[in-house]
């Protein structure tokens, strides 16, 4: 609800506060409900959308409207398109009525092409040589050898991804056919294609997906400050420590947890890198395209896979421990914020979402007490449209305390209603994996 019209007018109306009034008194994991906010969008509404979101059900979703349509008109669609867009999935922009499905190509794991960089193509839990041979990172002179090392690694990855997907999408147009979804969709009765065979007037894709985008920041961050800028460490210690875990090179822990900048805390310094670091994946995406000819798309939405992704990667540079998890979707690592939302949310927007086409997806925390009242409400509304305005693409919200949390998790049945929001759904606490509620 909300947004722009295909003439640019704002498409706030009498439904969209219907809307989001069912909402707040139903108060129901579906439908998923989401806001789409620019700058002419009525005051009334996105207070409206903010008395919903510090319900705590992690409804809505809100959205930037203009950077959204922006990134779809990069695309090659004209205006119009570009502004009648719809949200497929989590965050992910299509063109409504006019683009074919595709298959999501899959998630990028950026902290396993960091290790590959580090360890000369060797994965570390194995031991086995699945990446290329970029060197002796221990020799490494330079923290561009290290970028050139990471992105030839990546390259590398994405590169075996898109020969799976390959596959994939010619086994998908062989088995499958959804007549009636093509007879929606135009092109395909034009063409006399159904959407499996590319009758869609768009196909773009596949949409490929980065995870651990903060892990990877706060690694080369520190690699390039510890190592090279200030010689606090040697490329040998660093590896050595990592190799081991950090057990007994507590110290040099220490010093890449504190003494590093960390994404999320509008700091340059690491928001400048995890930026390359992502867009060196992006660039790499965007020169493939699909078996239809349709240019491939990457973002960062990693629903909940960063839980799973962090059990193959091993210690990293950023102070993290082997096989923990890694950084949810674009927010920062897990504790690593210190300086609040609002530079959250300027770290986010410096990792030029438009660019990233298939969206990007930032979940935030907040105290209920920081938006209770009317003037929590008021802050909490003039916040998303700062979020927006640094450049963010999405912004969803968990408004709900810790201890409650933990209630819910010694006590299920007393709290059998709770909901939150994780990756792109609103579900119930309780019924959730003990790594998700984490």
């Amino acid at each position: 609800v909300g947004g722009r019209l295909a003439n640019g007018q704002d498409a706030t109306n009498e439904l969209s506060y219907l809307c989001l009034d069912a909402m707040i008194n139903m108060r129901v994991v579906q439908p998923d409900i989401s806001v789409r906010i620019h700058a002419d969008t009525p005051e009334t509404f996105l207070l409206k959308a903010a008395d919903l979101s510090r319900l705590g059900t992690g409804h809505p979703k809100f959205y930037n409207e203009d950077l959204i349509a922006y990134s779809l008109a990069c695309k090659g669609l004209d205006i119009v398109e570009s502004r009648d867009f719809a949200i497929m999935g989590c965050v992910e922009p299509r063109v409504q009525a006019k683009e074919g499905v595709h298959l999501t190509g899959g998630f990028i794991n950026l902290p396993a092409a960091l290790e590959l960089a580090l360890n000369n193509g060797v994965w570390r839990k194995t031991g086995a040589r699945v990446g290329l041979a970029t060197g002796n990172a221990r020799e490494f002179q330079g923290f561009d050898e290290v970028m050139a090392a990471y992105e030839t690694q990546l390259s590398w990855i994405i590169r075996n991804m898109f020969v799976v997907n390959a596959i994939a999408e010619n086994a998908y147009s062989e088995l499958l056919c959804s007549p009636f979804l093509s007879s929606l969709t135009e092109g395909c009765i034009e063409s006399g294609r159904s959407l499996q065979k590319g009758g869609a007037v768009y196909n773009f894709g596949p949409a490929v997906n980065e995870i651990g985008v903060a892990d990877t920041g706060d690694s080369l961050a520190a690699i390039k400050k510890l190592v090279f800028d200030e010689k606090r460490l040697t490329m040998d210690e660093l590896l050595t420590a990592i190799d081991n875990d950090f057990v007994g090179y507590e110290e040099i822990r220490g010093m890449l947890l504190h003494d590093a900048p960390k994404f999320g805390n509008d700091d340059d310094f690491v928001d400048d890198i995890t930026r390359e670091a992502v867009q060196i994946g992006n660039r790499e995406v965007m020169q493939y395209r699909n078996i239809f000819g349709g240019q491939a798309q990457s973002g960062i939405i990693a629903v909940t896979a960063g839980i799973p992704f962090g059990t193959v990667v091993g210690a990293l540079p950023s102070g993290r421990r082997a096989w923990q998890p890694l950084a949810d979707n674009s927010s920062p690592s897990a504790g690593n914020d210190h300086l609040g939302p609002t530079a959250v949310a300027r770290s986010v927007g410096k990792l030029d979402p438009a660019a990233l086409r298939n969206g990007t997806l930032l979940n935030l925390r907040l105290s209920p007490r920081s938006a209770s009242g009317d003037e929590g409400l008021h802050r909490m509304a003039q916040f998303v449209r700062g979020l927006f305005d640094v450049g963010c693409w999405h912004v969803q919200f968990n408004v709900v305390d810790s201890q409650t949390l933990r209630n819910a998790q010694e006590h299920p049945p007393e709290y059998a209603d709770l909901l939150v929001r994780g990756a792109g759904y609103s579900a119930y606490f309780t019924q959730l994996h003990r790594d998700v509620q984490e």
